[in-house]
């Protein structure tokens, strides 16, 4: 059974391929991107979904994609994931809602976890009863 759709938006081949392997392989829907604008180009899913988004990539890096998706048809929760530890853009990436930033490599279980916490944010924001947005929250906390 398909527990919901991860959409994958990294520069990387070779790390979206682990990804969608590693992510079919638990049960998601998995589909990737090579950039922001490919993501933009993709048709928006009705289905649960979140975002495993980059943050340092060519063109639109991940914040300048999730501020474009922000309040859109593609306005999914988003789970950063980088290879770089940037401590301001981090604080960034929160303040501006993320779910989670994750380092590369990506801890299996953290990962999970995190994705199982922005779906359940995307199956409250697919309900129109459910007006608020619960709190976010980080792996392990």
């Amino acid at each position: 059974m398909i527990q919901g759709r991860v959409c994958v938006v990294d520069d990387d081949a070779s790390v979206r391929r682990a990804l969608c392997r590693f992510l079919t392989a638990v049960g998601y829907e998995v589909a990737t991107f090579e950039s922001g604008a490919a993501y933009l180009a993709s048709t928006a899913s009705t289905a649960p979904s979140c975002l495993l988004l980059d943050l340092r990539m060519p063109g639109m890096n991940g914040l300048e994609l999730q501020q474009r998706i922000a309040g859109t048809p593609h306005g999914v929760p988003v789970i950063f994931i980088t290879g770089h530890g940037l401590g301001e853009v981090r604080g960034l990436a929160m303040a501006a809602g993320s779910l989670a930033v994750l380092d590369k490599p990506l801890v299996e279980d953290t990962l999970l976890e995190a994705i199982e916490g922005a779906l359940e944010v995307s199956r409250g924001l697919a309900r129109p009863e459910s007006a608020k947005r619960p709190e976010s929250r980080t792996p392990g906390s």
